[in-house]
């Protein structure tokens, strides 16, 4: 009985946090337009598009990308507009700036980005080229072919794995956009040098979610993945550093990378 109750309070919670995060998106719709509205990523991008519900898709935060500089600076301000308050002023330079807001309900977090991708390497020239958001009129969405890239880095190579919430993502994202241009797919991974993050996603799209992949995508590499591990990673610490030592995109990443997992292992209990 009180483990019943425990979950249902979790659920209570998770279920009007979707309903403030979906109301406080609309706000910021709201708030934002033209050219330089910022670009709501990740979770944030899907409601409306893949999930048609907040409850079908968690969120602990949400996710907007604002570019350094002008950009940057009225994204910040249209949030201060709407009470949001920061809560690591001055994050600018490490890349991302957490906000806050909170009234009657839930504590609203937007996690503001100023650079996507390794290196920050997606940069203003795709930033304008965003397309407007069908359900948050004023925010907008990265195009399909660079959303679909930024996805497979942030699950495979930024998070190894880490939640099969965001492999699911990947999945209805190929089920919405089955057309997806897998030649552009793999030249903006190459040009971003996400290639194995790119590659790994698709193993583990074909091998765990079953999904058939446009023949550009199919993967020739081969990763030791399984249900167990998509659904915790950690719970076998070995084959997560191996894994997340093979989603290095080069030697220089990958010799950083096992220096940091062999210490890892070595003080693991």
């Amino acid at each position: 009985m009180q483990e019943d109750l425990k979950i249902l309070t979790q659920s209570t919670r998770m279920w009007a946090l979707g309903l403030c995060q979906s109301e406080a998106l609309n706000a910021m719709g709201r708030r934002f337009h033209g050219p330089n509205a910022p670009v709501a990523l990740k979770g944030a991008s899907l409601l409306g598009r893949i999930y048609h519900s907040p409850l079908e898709r968690p969120m602990t935060d949400i996710d907007l990308w604002a570019p350094s500089g002008t950009i940057w600076e009225e994204t910040r301000a249209g949030l201060f507009d709407l009470g949001y308050r920061p809560l690591n002023p001055g994050a600018e330079s490490a890349g991302r700036e957490h906000w806050g807001f909170n009234t009657y309900g839930p504590e609203i977090v937007v996690e503001l980005h100023a650079h996507i991708g390794p290196g920050g390497i997606i940069g203003e020239d795709i930033f304008k080229t965003c397309l407007p958001h069908p359900k948050f009129e004023g925010l907008r969405h990265l195009p399909v072919e660079e959303e679909f890239v930024y996805l497979c880095w942030h699950y495979a190579g930024q998070h190894t794995f880490l939640e099969r919430k965001w492999g699911e993502d990947l999945a209805r994202f190929l089920g919405l956009y089955k057309h997806i241009n897998g030649k552009k797919v793999a030249a903006l991974a190459s040009e971003w040098q996400m290639q194995k993050s790119v590659e790994g996603a698709c193993v583990c799209l074909e091998q765990i979610f079953k999904i058939k992949l446009p023949q550009e995508l199919r993967p020739a590499l081969f990763l030791p993945l399984d249900e167990n591990f998509i659904d915790n990673p950690k719970s076998d610490m070995v084959r997560y550093l191996a894994i997340k030592w093979l989603m290095r995109e080069n030697l220089r990443q990958s010799v950083s990378e096992g220096a940091r997992a062999i210490r890892t292992a070595l003080t693991f209990p």
